[in-house]
């Protein structure tokens, strides 16, 4: 088997559906039966191949009807399989969230198929128009998140809440030795005569989990996507190793506040590499509390990881100064499919 690295999640429970068109249908489980990658990616062609179909007018029988969370969850695995590029490390993410209604049978909790193709071309189509707004260097469909937004007033409806990311930019990995700072700010910067990177971008260069691929080179998509975001004030993650929150300067997990003229110095706001009197060096330190929150959270989400993003805030309120760098994880199961190779393609085409 060959280990690689890449931003992952797990297999996937997705209750088949039939639908009658000119393509044979895939085998149709029994409702909570998990279905493997193999038949997921079927699936999901016959769905993609299926809401072409209605794009172009051609005929398809509409009396079948398949569970609204089912309709939502191949929605969302059909546009991840075709047009997510989650294997390439983007600089950051620009995100938006669109909203579209599917026509709902409230009494069987169900919709038709061909609405739920056609919620399908809706929201590609106002992906595509975000992606035409936005300007951003090397811009990609990342992944998207599809959520069940509630039944509207009428109850004819259920309102899908579509939250798209666009990849960036690209980042190359920071590699540590005992001469560089990494200071606190996003975007580099330089550590007083000792470095030039920032500490968030080399903590998420070190975080991202290895896996076995069950083939050479397989397409790699993820559904059941979502973000999480560790922004709590009150409560300081503790050292794993133990003693004291932070072994050198006056961090709490990614967080520093002083209500002293100019006490967050230069130097608490750069972290070095440097193993002091054997001890664990600061910014493997951070590394080891990031990797111990984020697994414990993919652990209770069942999850697995997509990628980690950082803002830092700076800000001075009623004479106290907080540096906060807030992570926000990204996190989904993954699928492979093995009976091909095919590049993802771009939002911009079919």
């Amino acid at each position: 088997m060959k280990l690689f690295s890449i931003h992952a999640r797990c297999m996937v429970v997705l209750v088949l559906f039939a639908f009658a068109c000119t393509k044979e249908k895939p085998e149709v489980t029994t409702p909570g039966n998990p279905v493997n990658d193999e038949q997921l990616v079927n699936q999901v062609h016959w769905f993609i191949d299926g809401a072409k179909a209605v794009k172009e007018g051609k005929y398809l029988k509409t009396g079948e009807k398949m569970l609204i969370n089912d309709a939502l969850n191949v929605l969302e695995s059909s546009m991840n399989y075709k047009y997510g590029f989650t294997n390439e490390k983007f600089k950051d993410y620009y995100s938006e969230e669109v909203e579209i209604t599917i026509p709902f049978i409230s009494a069987e909790n169900k919709t038709f198929v061909i609405d739920a193709m056609q919620a399908f071309n809706a929201t590609l189509q106002k992906f595509r128009e975000i992606y035409q707004q936005i300007n951003f260097e090397n811009k990609k469909f990342y992944t998207c998140s599809i959520q069940n937004g509630g039944i509207t007033n009428g109850g004819s409806s259920v309102i899908i809440k579509a939250k798209v990311y666009f990849g960036y930019g690209l980042r190359a990995p920071n590699l540590p030795n005992n001469e560089v700072g990494y200071l606190w700010y996003l975007n580099g910067g330089s550590c007083p005569g000792i470095g030039q990177y920032g500490a968030p971008e080399y903590l998420r260069d070190n975080y991202e989990p290895a896996i076995y691929l069950p083939c050479p080179n397989p397409r790699v998509w993820y559904d059941y996507t979502g973000d999480y975001i560790f922004n709590d004030d009150i409560i300081h993650y503790p050292n794993p190793n133990g003693g004291p929150i932070d072994n050198y300067c006056d961090y709490q997990l990614y967080y520093a506040a002083s209500n002293v003229a100019n006490g967050i110095t230069p130097e608490v706001e750069c972290i070095g590499s440097e193993s002091v009197n054997g001890a664990q060096a600061e910014i493997e330190y951070y590394r080891d509390q990031l990797q111990d929150i984020i697994d414990a959270k993919l652990l209770t989400l069942n999850r697995n990881f997509m990628d980690v993003t950082f803002k830092t805030e700076d800000q001075t309120a009623n004479n106290v100064r907080t540096l906060r760098h807030v992570p926000t994880l990204h996190y989904g199961k993954v699928h492979f499919d093995c009976s091909t190779t095919p590049a993802p393609m771009p939002i911009t085409q079919d």
